[in-house]
């Protein structure tokens, strides 16, 4: 899921105050791009999380261009908690700390 991309054509963005010390001290931007479709009849779906030291625009691989989309949205909750330091903290519209809206993998 995580192959180096291009962003393309954004269609979802979303801010989030980083705090430290219960203080904002900046903003990291998640950003998902447009599904494309693959030779190989899968596609693929570009995510970023900037920000946090690692601007890289990964790639989340699926089926068809809905479960790219859900792999996406996993691929990024992944992300951020890969990327963000254990002194920070991610805030997303003022709420709970660690509250970002991102779904979890499930429990196999």
């Amino acid at each position: 899921m995580e192959e180096p991309g291009e962003l393309g054509t954004v269609i979802a963005e979303r801010e989030l105050e980083i705090l430290v010390g219960g203080t904002v001290a900046g903003v990291a931007r998640v950003r998902m791009g447009l599904p494309a479709a693959e030779a190989s009849g899968d596609f693929t779906c570009p995510v970023q999380v900037a920000g946090l030291g690692d601007d890289r625009v990964r790639l989340a691989w699926g089926q068809d261009s809905f479960v790219a989309l859900q792999n996406g949205l996993v691929l990024i909750e992944l992300l951020l908690k890969q990327l963000a330091p254990g002194h920070i903290d991610l805030r997303w519209q003022s709420g709970s700390p660690g509250d970002l809206g991102f779904p979890m993998p499930r429990s196999a």
